[in-house]
C-alpha cells in the first residue's frame, strides 16, 4: 500500500531514518564524531518503532477500510428511543432481523450510545442468537443504535476480517480483547500491511 497523506508519509520516513541511523551508528562513527553516549539499538526500542509504523499504516488504511466494508456488506440498523426497555434491546434486534428476513448465520454487529460513540463490535457465526443472549451486556444496556453487518460472501472466513476492520474504523469503548485471529480466517486489509511491516523490519533490522 502507498501512503497518500503527506503528514503520515513524513512521519513514517522519520521513524525509518531513526531505525537505520541507530542500526548503523558504528559505521557513522568513521565519518562523524559522536557527541556523547550513542543510543543503543535495543529490542525494546525497535518494538516501539515497529508499533509506531504499524499505527501509521493502519491510520492510512482508514479510507480504504470504509470502502471495503461498504462494498463487502449489507447493513441493518435498529434505533431505540430513550423510553424503550433496556433489558429487551438485544432481543428486539433479533426480532427485527427475523421480521425483515435477515436471519443469516454469519454477521458482525456494532452498538452505539446516544452520542454516536461505538460501544462494542462483535461477531457471530450462529446468527442473531448470539445478540439476543446479551440483554444484560453493558454495550446493549446503553445502546441507542445497533448496526448489523452481513457479508455478501457466504463464508465465515471473512467474519474475522470484517470484525477487525470495524474495530479499526469505529474504535469501540469496550475492547478488552482484540478480535481473535485464527489460521484459516482472513485478515482485514489494514492488518495485512501492518503484519508485513513487522516482518520486513524484523528481516532487515534484527535486534
Amino acid at each position: 500500500m502507498y501512503i497518500k497523506k503527506g503528514t503520515l508519509r513524513r512521519e513514517f520516513r522519520l521513524h525509518l531514518q531513526e531505525l537505520w541511523r541507530r542500526k548503523a551508528v558504528k559505521l557513522w562513527q568513521f565519518t562523524t564524531r559522536p557527541g556523547g553516549r550513542q543510543p543503543a539499538f535495543s529490542k525494546g526500542w525497535r518494538e516501539k518503532q515497529i508499533d509506531a509504523l504499524q499505527n501509521l499504516v493502519i491510520e492510512a488504511h482508514i479510507p480504504v477500510l470504509r470502502r471495503w466494508v461498504k462494498r463487502e456488506t449489507a447493513r441493518v440498523r435498529t434505533r431505540f428511543e430513550k423510553s424503550d426497555p433496556r433489558s429487551d434491546r438485544a432481543k428486539e434486534v433479533r426480532r427485527i432481523l427475523v421480521n425483515r428476513g435477515w436471519e443469516r448465520k454469519d454477521l458482525v454487529y456494532a452498538t452505539f450510545d446516544r452520542r454516536g460513540r461505538c460501544l462494542k463490535v462483535g461477531r457471530s457465526n450462529v446468527g442473531s442468537k448470539r445478540i439476543s443472549r446479551q440483554s444484560k451486556d453493558i454495550s446493549f444496556w446503553h445502546a441507542r443504535e445497533v448496526i448489523v453487518y452481513f457479508p455478501h460472501r457466504k463464508t465465515k472466513r471473512v467474519l474475522a476480517a470484517l470484525e477487525c476492520a470495524l474495530t479499526h474504523l469505529l474504535d469501540p469503548v469496550h475492547t478488552e480483547i482484540w478480535p481473535a485471529r485464527t489460521r484459516y480466517l482472513e485478515k482485514c486489509p489494514a492488518c495485512r500491511d501492518s503484519d508485513r511491516i513487522r516482518s520486513l523490519v524484523g528481516e532487515l533490522l534484527p535486534a
